[in-house]
């Protein structure tokens, strides 16, 4: 029965919902369209001049793909209706930070999230023959909301672990290209072309904004906020310093570079020290214990023989 009940609920929800996302992408303007059809041409090709590259027919198709994620945001966006913008503005910073999660925007993510709660437990349900108690469907929705958080979060660590671990040998190659005699600017669309990776595409991200007329320190900044990384925080602070009392930027980059490799040799050296702790669990609940059988078991059988023949003596 309450299989029955929450199924209906459900459905009739999201028929609701659906309702409303399609009357919604109806009112929208033609212009409004062509302009989610262009964004996914864009997106498609990853570059300008995939535009040239991609037939017709596969610009409609994914202009039609575009039309139908419209269809999924519609929904999506009334729900974010009724969400704290400081929640938004959050999950904003957290798919950025991951570099994009399944290419896909808040508004979707947020729809995924509630998708995967509310449908988690239907699908379990349907699969146990609603043989679950209320608990069991809390918290298999409960699971189904935090999967794709706990994912982001982890391409999150991923990607500055990236970033962090490439960071000094790029610094590096800035400061040969600097001191050669080229510009900041030309020098860090050199490296971020000999590089792959996740700071590359930050890099190439900071040139195509200074390209299309952001300032240089505002780019530096949106960086720094991009990747979360202290150390590339703290690197584009000191190119802004430099920037700002026109000191030489061979030096800084010189002296930055040695300042994140000196911060990572203390991070090894803090997690070498952090090892015998981590190392005590494991080793008095497995490895002491097979320790002690293996000396101490041949004595203790002996010790009970022994006792056992004394005992028959008397």
């Amino acid at each position: 029965m309450l299989f029955l009940i929450s199924a209906g609920s459900f459905l009739c929800s999201a028929a609701i919902v659906y309702y409303i996302g399609q009357r919604r992408l109806e009112t929208l303007p033609e212009e409004r369209l062509s302009k989610y059809q262009s964004q996914a041409v864009w997106e498609l090709g990853r570059k300008p001049q995939a535009r040239e590259a991609y037939p017709p027919a596969a610009a409609a198709a994914v202009g039609r793909a575009a039309i139908w994620r419209q269809r999924i945001a519609g929904p999506a966006l009334l729900v974010m209706r009724f969400l704290p913008r400081t929640y938004i503005d959050n999950v904003e910073k957290q798919l950025t930070m991951a570099g994009g999660f399944a290419s896909l925007r808040v508004a979707e993510y947020i729809f995924l999230r509630l998708f995967l709660a509310l449908c988690s437990p239907l699908f379990l349900s349907v699969l146990t023959g609603g043989r679950g108690g209320l608990s069991f469907f809390l918290q298999t929705g409960a699971l189904g909301w935090l999967v794709p958080r706990l994912l982001v979060k982890r391409r999150i660590a991923a990607r500055q672990k990236a970033i962090l671990k490439s960071l000094p040998d790029t610094v590096d190659l800035l400061t040969v290209s600097v001191e050669a005699g080229l510009g900041f600017d030309a020098a860090l669309q050199r490296v971020a072309a000999k590089i792959t990776g996740p700071l590359s595409d930050e890099f190439n991200h900071f040139l195509r904004a200074v390209r299309m007329g952001a300032p240089r320190q505002a780019a530096l900044r949106a960086l720094a906020e991009r990747s979360g990384v202290p150390e590339l925080r703290a690197f584009t602070s000191a190119i802004i310093q430099a920037d700002q009392l026109g000191v030489s930027i061979g030096d800084v980059l010189r002296i930055q570079s040695e300042d994140i490799r000196r911060k990572r040799r203390q991070k090894a050296e803090e997690l070498a020290m952090k090892a015998p702790i981590k190392m005590l669990f494991p080793m008095i609940f497995f490895i002491f214990p097979s320790l002690f059988i293996v000396l101490l078991g041949p004595a203790a059988i002996h010790l009970m023989i022994m006792f056992m023949s004394l005992s028959l003596q008397r």
